[in-house]
């Protein structure tokens, strides 16, 4: 039955993809409601709960995932209209919860197009896409190649939401994330850093 449903849903969706003017993305993965259930948030392409982490860091990325469960709840709309999503900062209050709300997004945005775009309308500059070659990928339990999406924040449009005491005192140069993808474009690992120098 839960299969019917799932190919309802995705045949409804792409109905309405054929007769909209906007954007429509019909894959499972890109719902926000099936992220959390089907999904979970990886880093270094494990789920955090598999013991790659400190105990320190697993907390945090479990606060952040319970902060973040979801793409719809890291993001606002952009325009009136509705039309476009962007990371809602007021949201976001840490650099870990940035890595959470990147990995949602990159789940929702599937195309790459869509997800520079996202970025964009973020505040970051896509600095580049590298290819990320299969010998790589093999640290992250992936045996072909994979993608590298990275992007850049100037200092003085880094959200003070994200900034700790610390960065007050003494202000990151930039902010640089990293999305990485696997060969079916699903992410697999993200990170956003604060760079001083």
């Amino acid at each position: 039955m839960q299969h019917l449903k799932s190919q309802l849903t995705l045949l409804s969706c792409i109905l309405v993809a054929m007769f909209s003017a906007s954007a429509v993305f019909c894959d499972d993965r890109s719902s926000p409601e099936s992220a959390t259930e089907s999904l979970k948030f990886l880093k270094r392409g494990k789920p955090v709960e598999s013991g790659s982490l400190t105990s320190t860091a697993l907390q945090s990325y479990i606060d952040a995932i319970r902060t973040h469960p979801d793409f719809k709840s890291c993001v606002t709309r952009k325009n009136k209209n509705g039309d476009f999503y962007r990371l809602d900062y007021e949201k976001i209050s840490s650099l870990i919860e940035l890595e959470v709300c990147l990995f949602w997004s990159a789940q929702y945005y599937i195309g790459m197009p869509q997800m520079k775009a996202f970025f964009e309308s973020s505040g970051f500059t896509i600095d580049k896409t590298t290819v990320y070659p299969r010998s790589a990928m093999l640290r992250f339990g992936k045996d072909d190649d994979g993608v590298l999406l990275t992007g850049n924040m100037r200092s003085e449009n880094i959200p003070n939401s994200l900034k700790s005491a610390i960065d007050h005192i003494l202000p990151p140069h930039s902010l640089s994330i990293g999305v990485l993808l696997d060969s079916d474009s699903r992410p697999i690992d993200t990170t956003a850093i604060f760079n001083r120098i």
